[in-house]
């Protein structure tokens, strides 16, 4: 009889733990539609947010939650989106990347006024 209670117990369980990687896998499934509808808008914290939160439901499955078979077809879901989302963060990349690099150069023109004295003359002659 003891053996039955917890058997069921741990049947109940698994069902409350499957519903909510269910539940989970549908969140993020939302998210990503909702970014990737404004992913030309969006900007670097949301797609961080948002690898995050995949990385979370990903973490449960490898902590040995159950997926059924809804949530194998809302992770196929998923994956469908992934070269989608790659190529709006590489996007991303490159423009942290220019921004990056026209920084630099800004530094660079300006350290080249910065290093003469004040008791000096610099002429800059330009065509």
């Amino acid at each position: 009889m003891e053996a039955d209670r917890v058997a069921f117990f741990h049947s109940k369980a698994g069902m409350n733990e499957s519903a909510s990687l269910t539940s989970e896998l549908k969140r993020l499934a939302t998210a990503t539609d909702s970014l990737l509808s404004r992913a030309s808008v969006a900007d670097y914290e949301e797609f961080v947010a948002l690898i995050d939160l995949r990385e979370e439901t990903l973490q449960r499955l490898y902590d040995g939650a159950e997926a059924s078979v809804e949530d194998r077809a809302i992770i196929r879901g998923l994956q469908a989106h992934d070269q989608l989302l790659l190529h709006h963060m590489s996007r991303l990349k490159t423009e942290a990347a220019e921004t990056l690099l026209r920084i630099q150069q800004s530094r660079q023109g300006r350290n080249a006024y910065e290093g003469y004295g004040a008791q000096s003359f610099f002429i800059d002659k330009r065509n």
